[in-house]
């Protein structure tokens, strides 16, 4: 996985360093970040939400 990491975040300096998640070239169902666990399990349970709803 750390050879994909570019691919998919950037590095950025600002506030000491830390791994940003690139936007993607293609619209997307949810735009979810996986730097933190608690944001991404609160992302992944928002999207399933939306689309059982939908």
């Amino acid at each position: 996985m750390w050879r994909r990491t570019p691919y998919y975040y950037q590095w950025s300096s600002s506030g000491g360093g830390k791994w940003v998640l690139k936007k993607p070239l293609v619209p997307l169902l949810a735009d979810i970040d996986t730097t933190d666990p608690t944001l991404w399990k609160e992302g992944v349970s928002k999207l399933a939400q939306k689309l059982i709803n939908s």
